[in-house]
Order: C-alpha cells, then sequence, then structure tokens
C-alpha cells in the first residue's frame, strides 16, 4: 500500500510539473492570425476538409447534414474564423464556438438546405434546448492515434464505420460488425470457436481462450491480445479465459455512433497492446427525445435466430445533456444439426452459441463557464450456452462438452475537461472496469456416451486509472502553430482465474500496477502563406512514451509521422515507430498442468512416443515487441470532387512473441517446433513428480509413469516471431443524377505481401504461412454501390476472401474462395412528415443472397472427437448461417 501511494504522489508531482512547464508556452501563443486562403468553390465537405489542414482549426459536424451542399470557396489574405464565414455564406449554416476549442457547424435558424440536396434535420448544440427535435448523432473529430485536442493523427492511415455502415452491414451486434472490418480477422467470435475448428494453426487466434461466448478484434490476424480495444478512449478489462482480449459482444450498437480504426502501432501514444492497431468505439453523445428500436432476422435454411430491442432516451440543454440507452438481444443460436451439409454428431454440437444479453448505457455532460464535466456508464450481462468440443486433457483428440455460463461488464469513466488561455486544454479522468465470467458445464473425454465430469471456470478481471493531458499550440511557425501534448497516467489491473471442479490446483491470482508519461508535438513546417509548388503543405509528427510496470521495469516507445501534400489535391504520407505487449497475468501466473498422450511412430508398426506434456505460465517472460512502417496516399481532385481514393503499405515485424507450442498429433520428429523443448528418455524420478501433482490431468497414454519417453516442456515462453506486410486500397466515385438519384461506387481491398513466423530462439529463418488456414486470407474485398432517392436507398455489397492451403494435411490441400452478396433497402421518413410516420426509419438487410455454402475444409480423423462428425469449414473466414434475411424498425418520439 504504502509503495502505491508514493507511486500515486510522484504520478502527481509529475503531471503538475508537465503543465508548469507548458505555461509559458501557452500565454505566447498566437490564435488567429491572418493567412492567406485560395479554396476554390465546390463541396461543402470538402471545402470544410481544406480549410481545416490550412488552418489548423478544429470543426465538428454532422456530415450528413451537409452532404450535397455546395460552397461559394475562399480567396485572400483572411483569419481562419472569417475565412470559414465566407465558405459558409448562402449554405444554410453558421459556425458556433464551443468547448474545448471546437467550432461547430449548425443549421441557421430557420434555413431549410434540402433544396441543396442535405437531408433536413433539427439544429444542434446551443440549438438542442429549443428544438424539437435533435440529430441522434453528431459527427466527433477523429482523436484515435494521438492526444493532441482536435488533430488528426499525423502519416496515419484511419477508417472509420458509422451508423449508416452498421445498416449497410447488417449489424445487431459490435461482434458482427468486427466481421465485415476488413481490418479484422475474425479469429475469436460467436462464429469462430473450438466447434467450428477456429483453434487450429501453430499461433492462436483466439478461440481456444473464448470459451464464454464472447467476441474480440484482432486487427491482421495477430492475435486480440495485439489490438486495444477502446471504449471513448478509455481501456476496458479484458475478457476470455486468459484475459487476452476485449470482449465486445456486451457493448451494445445501439450506443455506439461510430468505431474508429487504426491499423498502425500506437504504444508511443497508447502503451502495451496497441502493436496491430487501436479499435476506438466512440458512443452516442447527444439526443432529444426518444428512439425506439426492434430487429429480428433468421437465416432462410433455419436456425440463426436474432431478436434485438433497444430504448434510447435523451435531453439536451443550453449547457449539456444526458442519454440513457437499453438494449436486449436474444441470440438463438445454430446447431449442426440445422445444416444437412454437416454429419451427425449424436447430440448437441453449437455452430453459434446461444446468447441473451441486456445492456444499459447512460451518459451525461455539464459546462460550466470553460470547463466541462462528462459521465459514461456501461453495465451489460450476457448469458450463454454452447455445446460441442472443450478443450482436451488428455492429447489430442477433443472432448465434448455442454454447458453454459454468463459474462458480466460495469464500467465507467468520469472526466473534467477545461479550456485555458491561448487555446491550450487540459483533460483529467478516472475509469473503472470490472469482467465477471463463469462456465460450468458436463465433460464427455469418450464420447457422449461414455464417463463423464463436472467442469467449471472461472476467469474475473478488474482494471482503474487516473489519466491528466494537456495539449494545445506552444510556437507559431510559417506553416502553422506548433502543437504539443503532455500527459500520464497511473493504472492498476488485476486478473483471477480458477478452476473450481478441481480443488487442489491454485488459483491465478495477482496484481500489477502501470504508470507512464507521455509527450507529443506536431510541427507545421509548411502550410498556408509559407507553401510554394511542389510543397503545399508538410508536417511531421513525433511521440514518446514510457510505461513502468511493477515487476517488468521501464518500457520506452516513440513513433514518428509525416504528411506531404505537393499540392491540395494529393497527400502522400506515413509513420514509423516501435510498440509492445506486456505478459499477461495469466501467462506469468498461470498453475502447471500436464497430461500424457501417444505420438505415432515416424516408421510404420514402430513403437509410439509415451510424452509427457508440461503446460503453465513462466515468471520469466518479458514483453512481447514491435517495430511498425506505413507508407500512403491520398487523392481527392478538387475538379472532379466525385472521386476519392487512398492506398496504404503497412510493415510490422513483431518479436518475443509469448505462445505453447501447438502440438499435434503426428510423429515427434516431423514437429521441428518441439526439438528444444523436448526431453527424450526420462528418469522415473524426473516423472514420479508431475503424475504425482495437483495439476497432473490425465494419464492419455494409458502406460504410467514408467511408461513415459519423452517430456515436453510446453510453458508459456518469448519464442515467437511474426512479420506482416500487406497493401490496403480504397476508392469511391458519386454521382448526382437529379431525377434518376445520388450513386456511389465503392471498394476496399486488402492483400497481403507477405505473413512469416519463426520460432525465434530454435529456428530463426522465417518461414511463410500466408494463405493458410488460422491466418487471414491472402486478399480480402469489399466492394458495393448504392443509390439513394429522396428518402429511399439500396446498397448492394459482394464480398470475396481468396482461396487459401489447409496445412492440416501434408501435402497442404486447397480451401475454396468465398464471395457473397448483400443487399440492404432502407426507408427514411423525414422529421416534418406527420405524427404517426415521423422519423420512422425501416431496414431490410439480405447477407449471402445467393445462399453461398462455405468453402469445404477436410479435417484429419484424428482431430475429430469420438463420436462426432467432422465440421467441414472454417469459421475464421466463413460462415454456415446461409441466407440471412433481418428487418429493422426505428421510430424516433
Amino acid at each position: 500500500m504504502l509503495a502505491l501511494l508514493i507511486r500515486r504522489r510522484a504520478l502527481m508531482e509529475f503531471i503538475v510539473s508537465l503543465l508548469l512547464i507548458a505555461l509559458p508556452g501557452m500565454a505566447s501563443a498566437d490564435a488567429a492570425p491572418k493567412q492567406h486562403f485560395d479554396i476554390a468553390a465546390g463541396d461543402l465537405i470538402t471545402s470544410l476538409e481544406l480549410l481545416e489542414k490550412a488552418s489548423g482549426i478544429e470543426l465538428l459536424y454532422d456530415a450528413s447534414l451537409l452532404k450535397g451542399v455546395g460552397s461559394p470557396g475562399v480567396e485572400g489574405n483572411l483569419a481562419p474564423h472569417v475565412a470559414l464565414e465566407v465558405l459558409l455564406e448562402g449554405t444554410g449554416f453558421l459556425q458556433v464556438e464551443g468547448p474545448n476549442g471546437l467550432t461547430r457547424i449548425e443549421r441557421r435558424p430557420g434555413s431549410d438546405t434540402s433544396a441543396s440536396g442535405a437531408h433536413p434535420k433539427a439544429d444542434t448544440a446551443d440549438h438542442l434546448a429549443a428544438s424539437s427535435k435533435a440529430p441522434d448523432e453528431i459527427k466527433e473529430i477523429v482523436v484515435t492515434g494521438t492526444h493532441i485536442a482536435g488533430e488528426i493523427p499525423v502519416g496515419a492511415s484511419l477508417s472509420t464505420y458509422d451508423r449508416e455502415d452498421f445498416d449497410k452491414l447488417g449489424s445487431a451486434t459490435a461482434d458482427s460488425l468486427a466481421r465485415y472490418m476488413l481490418e479484422n480477422f475474425s479469429g475469436a467470435d460467436s462464429l469462430a470457436t473450438l466447434n467450428t475448428n477456429g483453434n487450429v494453426g501453430n499461433l492462436q487466434q483466439g478461440a481456444a481462450t473464448n470459451i464464454f461466448g464472447g467476441a474480440g478484434f484482432n486487427l491482421l490476424g495477430l492475435g486480440p491480445g495485439a489490438t486495444l480495444t477502446l471504449l471513448d478512449g478509455h481501456r476496458i478489462a479484458p475478457g476470455g479465459l486468459d484475459g487476452s482480449m476485449v470482449d465486445v459482444s456486451l457493448i451494445p450498437l445501439s450506443a455506439i455512433d461510430h468505431v474508429e480504426v487504426l491499423t498502425d502501432g500506437a504504444s508511443a501514444i497508447y502503451g502495451s497492446d496497441a502493436v496491430a492497431g487501436v479499435v476506438n468505439i466512440v458512443t452516442r453523445r447527444a439526443l432529444e427525445g426518444a428512439q425506439t428500436s426492434i430487429r429480428y432476422g433468421q437465416s432462410t435454411g433455419g436456425g440463426a435466430g436474432e431478436f434485438t430491442g433497444s430504448q434510447l432516451v435523451g435531453h439536451a440543454w443550453s449547457s449539456g445533456n444526458v442519454l440513457l440507452d437499453y438494449e436486449y438481444d436474444d441470440s438463438q443460436g445454430l446447431d449442426a444439426s440445422e445444416r444437412s451439409w454437416i454429419g451427425p454428431e449424436n447430440g448437441p454440437y453449437s455452430l453459434i452459441p446461444q446468447n441473451h444479453r441486456q445492456s444499459f448505457f447512460l451518459t451525461g455532460t455539464q459546462s460550466l463557464d470553460d470547463t466541462a464535466f462528462s459521465f459514461i456508464g456501461l453495465y451489460s450481462t450476457r448469458e450463454f450456452r454452447m455445446s460441442g468440443l472443450g478443450l482436451s486433457t488428455s492429447g489430442f483428440i477433443p472432448n465434448s462438452e455442454t454447458g453454459g455460463g454468463h459474462a458480466n461488464l460495469a464500467w465507467a469513466a468520469l472526466s473534467v475537461d477545461r479550456d485555458l488561455p491561448a487555446a491550450w486544454h487540459v483533460s483529467s479522468s478516472a475509469t473503472y472496469s470490472g469482467m465477471n465470467q463463469w462456465t460450468s458445464g458436463e465433460v464427455f473425454p469418450d464420447g457422449l456416451t461414455g464417463d463423464h465430469f463436472n467442469n467449471a471456470l472461472l476467469a474475473d478481471s478488474e482494471l482503474a486509472g487516473i489519466d491528466v493531458s494537456g495539449s494545445g499550440p506552444v510556437l507559431r511557425l510559417p506553416g502553422g502553430a506548433l502543437r504539443v501534448a503532455l500527459g500520464g497516467g497511473f493504472r492498476s489491473e488485476t486478473f483471477l482465474g480458477s478452476v473450481p471442479s478441481i480443488e487442489l490446483l491454485p488459483t491465478v491470482s495477482q496484481g500489477r500496477t502501470n504508470l507512464n508519461a507521455y509527450g507529443e508535438a506536431t510541427v507545421p513546417l509548411f502550410g498556408g502563406d509559407f507553401s510554394f509548388p511542389g510543397m503545399h503543405r508538410l508536417e511531421v509528427s513525433f511521440a514518446y512514451r514510457v510505461d513502468t510496470y511493477s515487476h517488468l521495469g521501464a518500457r520506452p516507445n516513440s513513433k514518428w509521422g509525416w504528411s506531404w501534400d505537393p499540392t491540395r489535391e494529393l497527400t502522400v504520407r506515413g509513420t514509423q515507430g516501435t510498440s509492445f505487449q506486456a505478459p499477461l497475468i495469466s501467462q506469468l501466473d498461470a498453475p502447471t498442468t500436464s497430461y500424457t498422450a501417444l505420438l505415432p511412430s515416424s516408421t510404420p508398426g514402430g513403437k509410439p512416443t509415451d510424452a509427457l506434456v508440461i503446460n503453465g505460465g513462466s515468471q520469466s517472460l518479458f514483453p512481447e515487441r514491435s517495430r511498425s512502417f506505413t507508407a500512403g496516399l491520398d487523392w481527392a481532385p478538387l475538379r472532379w470532387p466525385q472521386f476519392r481514393g487512398s492506398m496504404t503499405y503497412f510493415n510490422i515485424a513483431y518479436d518475443d512473441r509469448i505462445q505453447s507450442q501447438n502440438i499435434e498429433a503426428t510423429p515427434l520428429g516431423a514437429q521441428p517446433q518441439l526439438f528444444a523443448l523436448t526431453s527424450l528418455n526420462p528418469s522415473l524420478d524426473q516423472v514420479l513428480p508431475y503424475f504425482q501433482a495437483p495439476g497432473f490431468q490425465q494419464d492419455g497414454a494409458g502406460l504410467g509413469p514408467s511408461g513415459v519417453t519423452a517430456i515436453i516442456d510446453n510453458q508459456f515462453a518469448n519464442e515467437g516471431t511474426t512479420v506482416e506486410q500487406g497493401v490496403r486500397v480504397d476508392g469511391q466515385y458519386m454521382y448526382d443524377g437529379a431525377a434518376l438519384g445520388k450513386w456511389r461506387l465503392s471498394f476496399s481491398g486488402n492483400y497481403l505481401l507477405a505473413d512469416s513466423t519463426s520460432f525465434a530462439t530454435y529456428f530463426p529463418q522465417l518461414a511463410s504461412v500466408a494463405n493458410t488456414i488460422a491466418e487471414p486470407p491472402k486478399f480480402r474485398l469489399r466492394g458495393g454501390i448504392s443509390w439513394e432517392y429522396r428518402t429511399a436507398t439500396a446498397d448492394l455489397m459482394v464480398k470475396h476472401s481468396s482461396a487459401y492451403r489447409n496445412t492440416l494435411f501434408s501435402p497442404p490441400q486447397d480451401i475454396a474462395s468465398w464471395t457473397t452478396e448483400d443487399l440492404t433497402l432502407q426507408l427514411n421518413i423525414p422529421p416534418h412528415a406527420s405524427m404517426l410516420w415521423r422519423d420512422l426509419n425501416l431496414v431490410l438487410n439480405i447477407q449471402n443472397l445467393a445462399d453461398r455454402r462455405p468453402p469445404f475444409l477436410a479435417i484429419p480423423a484424428g482431430d475429430i472427437a469420438i463420436g462426432r462428425s467432422a465440421v467441414p469449414f472454417d469459421g475464421t473466414n466463413a460462415s454456415a448461417v446461409g441466407r440471412y434475411v433481418s428487418l429493422e424498425i426505428r421510430k424516433g418520439w
């Protein structure tokens, strides 16, 4: 306790020192000098983005309100806010100064821009209290990837999925949304489980530990633990058996405004876990009145029925707002017996588990002069039932298991934000998050008709922390304001895991603390009046952070980014940095367990190997580390504003990965990853202590201690390396056909150039695992066409995953590519309609329109549980649901 108090006092002294150092720079910052603007007439959103880039001011607006509105442009030497006023002339919109140094773009009272193509909605912000209706969503400026208020991370590639995308993708829950994100590999969700072969491969993607029916983001397929998932910029207590993933299935989709995805190493900004990137779930903040939503969907082939209902109530006044949301989700699951192309399982077998969830969300904000107080709270509880396979306790053949349990999440954040002189902003926050998970059931090692035993597992985690930061301009350069952010925080983490059904097995119950400090700067070298042909704008950024963990020491990380606009239409950008992932508490403190299994002989008729396999944690583990590099370009031609395109190259080298090896039912000599871990012909004195320990699970070989001919020490170790390189391409074309409606063509593609692994200590050479099972497909594509006419919209989307190889066999077998089509039809009744129909939205979604069956996956006979049939598809890349039809009705009140 004394050490904890000392750390907290040191943190507060450090933060105060940072702010005292920064204050002199605040006083000398120049807030609004004149500069030269030359923005041609055209699309208003494009004009605003150009103004933001040229001036550095921060704008807040609802993009759907401004969609299709034109701007007269601006030219001359003007202060930024004067230039903004000129841009807004005749558009029906005005600028309003708001808290946190942001400027809001709002509808001018009494104006109607529907003729310009914008959808009429109620006024926002200061006009919320006077308006009969307020928009249910306000687009906030992107904040993921930087601590500098109002800044977009320099050089980074960001993707945003908003509520319009939720409808187009037919998403009812956050985990179903993750399935459609090209950046994400679905290694652990309700479709990728032990039952659907989600646990195969050398590098586990999370399915083996996702025994509580949850779902986690897994960017670039580097494992859910390598993705940092945030809720409104704050951490969430992890879930799963080992605490390796954030269970997003407990976050209600009705409470989410948008999701920001950064596929770039970001430990220099956020600390541990941001190796593959960051997913920031941004919640809704403003609603005047109420909104009711009900949705039901089901597969046309039977099963997979799901009902989702939500109720939002909100109110806003001149200095604040409050919003309350309740959501209920009932997923009826899908059993293998409902798919004729899967053989008999001789009992219940869940392709999708049954889930019943209730979620409560509350948020509120109150401003007093220059200070804003905000609170966000979430409580979610989910009960699940799942039958099928369980992790083996006797070797390689999985057990059969039937059971259920619950997962509960409590999360709260309290923040205080204050505007200071000279455009500085300080923010402080306190967060708490707790996760409780429990499962129990019956395990059948010898098939459903054989003997069984009861099993129970518990995994709880807690996270609490405080953070303080300040950001603002410190120096006016010819190219714009040099902005910095300084801050630090303290966090405590605890994890408790136990197997109540095995009383003698020790409980994992440990905690640790994290003390961190960081600094960040963005430097505009060229821009505004200080620009030249070929050098319209050039900006660089640098970030540095130190995380100090109890028992692990200090871990520094750095990152720099650059963004170069040779013209107003083209941006060339890039980033480079280091990241890390701290060992999980469960990996450090997991109890030692063991079992024996027979490995076949390498020669026909030879004697099999009786292997004693030892699993468990290790106190010798150290953080995983990575190096990342990205480069890309964005093209937005002013002459043809209907075109947009971008391309990003990424390269991640991920070293010292913590893992245990995947032991297969093949000869020991055919598994080189086990050579350095194996001791041959051990003495009886070496073997007996494991047979007598409480962690001994089963003598699967059946030959007793004297029969053991090899010991495989498979405890966690820093052994692996992964190198992944790829290219992401996005593009869109928009066409306004007037009486024929508005059309949009879009596509996004992800292509892996390299995906290699090695076991660094023993086999440092990299071996390609590209296009193999349990890894992201080499090529994934999502494209579509959208049509909008008055209050109706239609979207047709095509998704494609390339063919890959089934390495469960030698030589590998082919797994076919998979292409599906989705159709969404939507009708939006405007707010000025009659009371009964006002603010009514109908969304009909049909996924897998052609009802395509997932590609065939062969399973070796030795990997099939006794009495079961093979499930012949890969749940990480495909689905057994088939054609799925859903209808959602939303009504504003």
